[in-house]
């Protein structure tokens, strides 16, 4: 809905003015901030691709929460440990992923546990839920998988599911989640009431047909100009590409969003535009 109606203010604004921008926005509203732990020999050492982390950057994103950073760790118990004390200290949220399975690899729990000066306990409901689950598909309960239900103790444990025993543990602001990416994924929609978010971003994208070496000074000055605006450019390569560079901009002020839209597209030779990733009538321009 939201989408819809800033789609439909952007069409009525129709761009009818390119002249020297106004300096003037509105500042948008603290936004709560957040960091990501990917945790995983795995990744580091490239037998894994890492996509929790796209992933939990447009989860965090699309709530107003600012992602300001993602680490890779790999099963180091030091390392963990360093890294989740700092990143809790400066954010609002952490969210880790990885390493809660049952092999002797799988150690985030307990050091999240050493971190915070917990001890560890199994968790009877989990263990309940992961019998039953088991259970359907002729399976039980061995000791390797009990360890999955052995969490930092006291936690918050949530339930994110009626279908999955993995419960999202949470200690503080720290949020445990696996690293199997599509239980990742529908572990952060499961739990997302548990991340109150902000105001999100208004966003447009101008394309180009236009290398990004001849229009980086244009853009150069339109980032001073528009100081309260995030304006990143990204190239696409390749012979028969439908653009050569798309300009994105981010803002809290959906008027001045549009605005600067409108001089990007004229300064750099745009031919077509976007709100929050819907494409736009050509008759704006």
């Amino acid at each position: 809905m939201r989408l819809q109606i800033c789609a439909r203010s952007f069409r009525r604004t129709l761009f009818t003015s390119a002249k020297t921008p106004a300096a003037t926005s509105k500042k948008p509203t603290q936004r709560p901030k957040a960091a990501g732990l990917i945790i995983g020999d795995e990744i580091l050492n490239g037998t894994v691709t890492d996509t929790n982390s796209k992933t939990l950057a447009s989860f965090f994103f699309k709530r107003g929460i600012e992602l300001k950073r993602v680490e890779i760790v790999p099963d180091d118990e030091n390392m963990i440990i360093e890294t989740v004390r700092r990143l809790s200290q400066g954010v609002d949220y952490v969210v880790t992923s990885g390493g809660i399975g049952p092999t002797h690899d799988d150690i985030t729990y307990e050091c999240l546990a050493k971190a915070f000066s917990r001890r560890l306990a199994y968790h009877q409901p989990t263990l309940e839920r992961m019998e039953k689950s088991l259970k359907t598909k002729g399976q039980t309960v061995n000791e390797a998988r009990r360890r999955m239900a052995l969490f930092p103790w006291p936690a918050e444990v949530h339930f994110w599911s009626e279908d999955r025993w993995v419960p999202i543990v949470q200690i503080d602001n720290v949020f445990i989640l696996p690293g199997i990416p599509v239980l990742f994924e529908s572990m952060l929609e499961g739990g997302k009431h548990l991340f109150a978010g902000g105001q999100p971003p208004v966003s447009a994208d101008v394309f180009t047909h236009l290398f990004e070496g001849e229009f980086a000074e244009n853009l150069k000055q339109i980032q001073k100009s528009f100081g309260d605006m995030k304006i990143g450019s990204y190239p696409k390569m390749g012979d028969s590409v439908d653009y050569r560079a798309r300009i994105h901009i981010e803002g809290f002020d959906a008027a001045r969003v549009q605005e600067c839209a409108l001089f990007v597209q004229k300064k750099c030779s745009g031919f077509r535009i976007t709100l929050d990733g819907q494409q736009l009538p050509e008759d704006v321009s």
